[in-house]
């Protein structure tokens, strides 16, 4: 069952104008948007999710990291971040600074500072600078509850390359 993003009752008109034009409305007008029909016809169905990102930051990605804890938020000294809702991790992202030119880099997410084998990504000689991963909601092993931490681990393999490539990785979370 969809949910709608509206509260109340809506009321759609058929607009005038030659690209068929919806207007849709709240009772109490505080929503108003137009959307083409096409457009409409894409939102039916279409699940309501909530989802936040979170950011984690590496600068000098050396090589032979060991599940090296990545920091959280640019200039903040914070390693994980405490989610204020029950859910679950759902993906993963990575992008440098500088496209890997020898050995792997892998990004794993961690609950609770226990590294979560279930989401990881890399970069490798085909990815070399940018790279995803993404399961479904409430993935064994990725579900976490309000008030536990999540984070991101690194490791690299020895002779990773370049050592001065800053690396930003971003953790799905969706509740």
């Amino acid at each position: 069952m969809s949910k709608s993003l509206f509260s109340g009752p809506v009321n759609i008109k058929a607009g005038a104008t030659t690209d068929n034009v919806i207007q849709i409305r709240s009772d109490n007008d505080t929503v108003a948007t137009s959307l083409t029909r096409a457009e409409l016809e894409l939102l039916k169905g279409e699940p309501h999710v909530n989802a936040s990102v979170y950011t984690f930051q590496r600068t000098d990605l050396a090589s032979g990291e060991n599940f090296t804890v990545v920091k959280y938020g640019d200039a903040l000294n914070l390693n994980e971040h405490v989610v204020p809702r029950a859910g679950s991790l759902t993906g993963i992202s990575v992008w440098a600074s500088a496209p890997r030119a020898v050995g792997t880099a892998d990004f794993y997410a961690t609950i609770d500072g226990t590294t979560a084998p279930a989401l990881k990504v890399q970069l490798n000689g085909t990815n070399t600078t940018y790279n995803y991963a993404a399961v479904a909601k409430d993935t064994a092993g990725l579900t976490v509850n309000a008030g536990q931490r999540v984070g991101v681990k690194a490791m690299t393999s020895v002779g990773w390359l370049p050592a001065t490539a800053d690396v930003g990785i971003d953790l799905i979370y969706e509740f």
